[in-house]
């Protein structure tokens, strides 16, 4: 019998407070789930997730979930194992029903009329040309090449019949745990044993790091089989399932006695809670799947559906700050302003606080140099001085020479990069920026101060009133090569040189009116956002501006621009589908779909490569790295053909492997049904059809496609796919049709 070596008690290392999470998303009956209930989840070799529960089983595929029609005839339910051989036929174990085998051409039931040990199925485990079943009353064999049940010792050292809870395999050995009598080597038809561990619940075998990982009722044991280290013994409690996840080991729990539960991680040196991390309060789950193509980690509860959390996902989510209003960046610092007040954050960590009451409490000492001053009939924008500090609202932030100026509804702050406010004017401003080092200020009903003092509240005041250049409705502000633009939203776009305004629409330079974003490109180049979502690019090197080239709302795959950045050759823009990137080389789209559940942006900055967004909900960081055209390998699949409206059956012959289809003339209507496996996010997928290489390609609303009274002729069908997740677009071909003239005696 194997001696195991002498444990080391360790405690479990928690994570410090994370503010921002992993997007992870939750699917319920309300998705397609026959129950949410998960007990056991299968990701298979073509990316297709298998869900078993105890009210039977679902399948997810190209972003759907459906219930399995094949489970639901057969009534085949309490579903509590999935495997996939070599020759990718699913096994589908059931508490009560045995095993139904799912292949490519054939569908099996075995249970004890088979030969089965028991129809109570706990596990199954497929090595080589064998699937190991773990019953309620021992272990059967059935070879996948025969499809027959292997004959199996009953002289074994179990003095009772045992449940056998799982297995793993060293080597070419298989070994199988059990609840009542430990562990157990499968050797010659026979059981040997090895281990007298009780409770057994579950296990996985590292062949990377060699260490065997054991699930018992009341902890968790890891064992490094070749190493000195000792090994290690936690006090995990309800451990039910085992997944290797790249080079790490999780593992997932239910809830023991309100103890344990929860999903955790091994990493070679420490085990990791990660509830918090993935933003699953759930202490009772029970199943674990990963997709390593997609990077999705799939975690299957009890009582809450199924969880897919994204591993490889750029955005994350902090909602410490609630509502955000704006933001400004110095450094490595990020100034928050909104619901909180001033949250001052560097390296996740906020480090300062300003609440809503310190700006109150500096606005009533400073306020009354400005009362009777800043008046409607002294041209400024009125404030209320009675707004209660709960009432404030932040418009702007904007850092100049080593301090962050905020405009507000209660004045205007100048604070220093601590967080300390310095200076307060009794100021009512949104649009606001600095020219050549001096406050430009503008009045949302016409007329601009450019302040030559600001400590001395000395500005030259330029009256609507006195020239019909002078801006108004000003919404964006721009400095660039001594020059500043300002985009009104009906007026169009202003230019601020020589101490003097000129209105580039009146001067029909420009004719765009309504305007939205401005944003610096490259060398002399200004991007400039309209209303209606066209995005021109300007040549601002000299004082006649010249448009060079113009993005169509349509690229932008949504309305609404809320954010308009230009970052290494792209252009990252917030629209109400999300966030479109205009790359040379393709366009993406960043959505709900990949876990930005908030277009509401109030603020947008970019700080080393991340996109900082302030919403209603708090604040997303998003990692623009992530939008290079990345290469994928896209799997086009037929899943139904009808001629004539009668269907084809697809498992005879060779029309899926060889995609081609010769009919007579008179059969020459053709509905085909595809789907594109290998995307990451099916969603993001767009389609378009072409019949003959020499013709234009055209949309398609559904992955289908009819063709009505062909002529008779040769059709290379191709399917052009983008992939607004990937930024890549492929042409993959679907079918080649052939037409036969008709016969002519």
């Amino acid at each position: 019998m194997m001696r195991w070596v002498v444990f080391l008690l360790v405690g479990l290392t928690m994570p410090l407070l994370r503010a921002q999470t992993t997007v992870t998303k939750r699917y319920t009956t309300e998705d397609g789930l026959i129950a949410n209930d998960i007990r056991v989840l299968l990701m298979d070799t073509n990316g297709v997730l298998w869900i078993g529960s105890r009210a039977g089983l679902s399948v997810r595929q190209q972003g759907r979930i459906v219930i399995d029609e094949e489970a639901i005839q057969r009534r085949f339910t309490n579903i509590t194992s999935l495997v996939e051989d070599e020759d990718q036929g699913i096994w589908i174990g059931s508490y009560g029903q045995g095993i139904l085998y799912r292949g490519k051409k054939e569908t099996l039931l075995f249970n004890e009329s088979c030969g089965l040990t028991a129809t109570r199925i706990n596990s199954l485990f497929v090595s080589s040309s064998k699937l190991y079943i773990g019953t309620s009353q021992g272990i059967s064999i059935i070879d996948i090449t025969t499809k027959k049940v292997v004959p199996f010792s009953t002289q074994n050292t179990l003095t009772t019949p045992s449940p056998v809870s799982s297995f793993y395999q060293i080597g070419s050995t298989v070994f199988a745990t059990t609840i009542n009598h430990g562990v157990f080597r499968i050797e010659e038809g026979k059981l040997h044993p090895v281990s007298e561990q009780k409770e057994v619940v579950a296990s996985l075998f590292d062949k990377e790091r060699q260490t065997l990982f054991l699930g018992l009722k009341f902890e968790v044991e890891i064992h490094q089989l070749h190493s000195q280290i000792s090994s290690v013994k936690s006090k995990v409690k309800g451990t039910r399932f085992f997944q290797q996840v790249e080079d790490q080991v999780y593992w997932v729990g239910a809830d023991i006695l309100n103890e344990g539960g929860g999903i955790y991680a091994w990493d070679g040196q420490r085990i990791e809670k990660r509830n918090e991390q993935y933003d699953i309060k759930n202490a009772e789950l029970y199943s674990l799947a990963y997709d390593a193509k997609r990077k999705f980690l799939y975690v299957g509860s009890k009582k809450q559906g199924l969880f897919q959390v994204d591993l490889d996902s750029p955005l994350r989510f902090d909602p410490r700050f609630g509502p955000v209003e704006t933001i400004a960046l110095k450094g490595d610092s990020i100034y928050v302003f909104g619901t909180r007040g001033l949250c001052i954050v560097r390296q996740n960590t906020i480090v300062r606080t300003l609440d809503k009451s310190t700006f109150k409490a500096y606005q009533l000492q400073h306020k009354q140099s400005f009362i009777g001053v800043t008046t409607r009939e002294n041209n400024f924008f009125e404030i209320e001085h009675r707004i209660p500090a709960e009432q404030i609202q932040f418009y702007k932030a904007v850092v100049h020479q080593n301090s962050i100026w905020v405009s507000t509804n209660i004045g205007f702050f100048q604070l220093n990069i601590k967080g300390t406010i310095e200076k307060y004017w009794g100021i009512h401003t949104y649009q606001f920026d600095f020219f050549q080092n001096q406050l430009l200020e503008t009045d949302p009903y016409g007329g601009v101060r450019l302040y030559k003092n600001t400590a001395a509240f000395q500005y030259d005041y330029l009256d609507r009133e006195d020239g019909a250049f002078v801006p108004r409705d000003i919404v964006d502000m721009a400095e660039m090569k001594g020059r500043m633009y300002l985009a009104g939203a009906l007026d169009g776009l202003y230019v601020f040189e020589n101490n003097r305004f000129r209105s580039l629409y009146q001067e029909g330079i420009f004719a765009e009116n309504r305007l939205k974003f401005l944003e610096k490109g490259k060398d002399n180049q200004l991007f400039v956002a309209t209303d209606f979502g066209d995005i021109y690019c300007l040549d601002v090197s000299d004082s006649q501006p010249k448009v060079l080239y113009k993005i169509e709302q349509e690229t932008l795959l949504g309305h609404g621009i809320t954010f308009l950045h230009h970052v290494k050759n792209q252009l990252i823009v917030g629209t109400n589908k999300g966030i479109t990137v205009v790359d040379p080389k393709g366009v993406f789209l960043f959505n709900k779909e990949q876990g930005l559940d908030n277009y509401n942006v109030k603020s947008s900055a970019v700080v080393n490569d991340q996109l900082v967004l302030g919403t209603d909900a708090g604040l997303y960081t998003l990692d623009l790295q992530y939008f290079k055209p990345k290469k994928t390998a896209y799997n086009l699949v037929i899943s139904s053909i009808k001629v004539n409206e009668t269907k084809l059956d697809l498992t005879q012959g060779e029309i899926t492997t060889t995609k081609e289809l010769e009919l007579p003339y008179n059969q020459n209507s053709i509905f085909v049904d595809f789907v594109l496996l290998g995307a990451k996010y099916p969603d993001k997928l767009r389609f378009q059809y072409r019949v003959k290489p020499t013709e234009k390609w055209l949309d398609l609303e559904q992955p289908s496609l009819a063709l009505s009274y062909l002529n008779t002729g040769e059709y290379p069908i191709e399917i052009r796919v983008l992939d607004y997740n990937s930024g890549a677009v492929q042409i993959k071909t679907l079918l080649k049709v052939t037409i036969e003239p008709p016969f002519l005696l």
